[in-house]
């Protein structure tokens, strides 16, 4: 096994305890570029193919175009989701029986569930998985979110000892995804991460020597997002930017969903003697569309039909590569955005 990924895709992490051998067996047996899917279980998905990012309500016809696929994505999952049929849900996150039927809902919706059969994955939450729109760290109900979280996703790993939540680090090859809560702790302290948590994000960064360092947070990153997002922090979103130029971390991109539409963008930080960070955003799936914003640093966004967006690496590379592309249900590509380490490099 060599530290790089190949120009082909295998899944990551199980969803199903059941199925980890097997999928242990395969990972083993295939080092090669990475499939993430971001899937807030019933309101969004998102993949990274070689990368994919999306959203979901319901099932939807794009489970079968995803199990058809000649590679094997990797879900980054955005949780087991308190959508309704009828709508959403803010008081679900209250109530222990209320959760885990919602999260055996959406496991048992045919085509989603025929996907996460086969599917490595891997989750973390937004404020539907959490306890409710919008919400903060201060809701109450949200120990017993993290409980039934725990109980249906198996990560690797969740929180640490001294600071409970659905974050961790997953390393595959030498991607080293990090996987946020961006709802447990905001706005407790004037952050949306906590400072436990931001801690532990930067020592981790720090300690990272894989080639790329990918960011999932259920929230936008960018300051051009809405009032549920980073940009509600603008202080911790400079900080973390920050601490990425001053400890000269290479090799960041960022991830996110939410807004019900997927985005392509640039975050500038050139002018602030960092390097530009790429955002890519994937939502929704088979939920209702929000349309596009303009923004300056946009580079593509889709928002008719269904579709997502997926990754490719390869880190075989004289100069490692990673592109992302908007596809549609059909399968076909809308845009696209490479990018290059070297310019994700000090």
């Amino acid at each position: 096994m060599n530290g790089g990924i190949e120009p082909k895709s295998v899944g990551l992490v199980e969803v199903h305890r059941a199925h980890a051998r097997t999928k242990a067996e395969h990972v083993a047996a295939h080092i090669g570029p990475v499939t993430i899917v971001a899937l807030k279980a019933d309101s969004e998905l998102g993949i990274l193919r070689r990368g994919h990012l999306l959203e979901i309500e319901a099932d939807s016809k794009v489970f079968p175009s995803l199990e058809s696929l000649a590679y094997q994505p990797l879900l980054v999952l955005r949780g087991p989701s308190t959508w309704l049929a009828s709508g959403r849900s803010s008081s679900a996150g209250n109530d222990l029986s209320s959760l885990r039927w919602f999260c055996r809902r959406a496991r048992g919706l045919p085509q989603r569930a025929a996907m996460l059969a086969h599917t490595p994955t891997i989750a973390v939450w937004d404020d539907h998985d959490f306890v409710g729109n919008n919400t903060l760290g201060s809701a109450p109900g949200k120990e017993v979110a993290l409980r039934t979280f725990a109980e249906y996703w198996a990560n690797p790993s969740a929180g640490t000892e001294q600071a409970p939540g659905v974050f961790f680090r997953y390393r595959y090859g030498d991607v080293d995804f990090f996987m946020l809560d961006d709802r447990y702790y905001r706005g407790l302290d004037g952050t949306l991460l906590g400072q436990a948590q931001t801690a532990w994000l930067e020592q981790e960064l720090s300690a990272s020597t894989a080639t790329f360092k990918l960011l999932v947070s259920g929230s936008q990153f960018t300051s051009y997002g809405s009032s549920d997002s980073w940009a509600a922090y603008q202080s911790a979103q400079t900080a973390l930017f920050d601490f990425i130029r001053d400890q000269k971390i290479d090799g960041v991109v960022l991830l996110s969903g939410d807004v019900h539409r997927s985005e392509l963008r640039i975050i500038e930080r050139n002018s602030k003697g960092g390097y530009d960070l790429p955002e890519l955003t994937s939502s929704p799936m088979a939920t209702w569309n929000s349309p596009c914003k303009s923004s300056p640093e946009l580079l593509a966004c889709h928002d008719d039909g269904q579709y997502f967006v997926t990754v490719d690496i390869d880190t075989t590379l004289a100069d490692p590569s990673l592109t992302a592309h908007i596809i549609d249900a059909a399968g076909k590509t809308l845009a696209s955005l490479p990018v290059l380490l070297s310019e994700l490099s000090m």
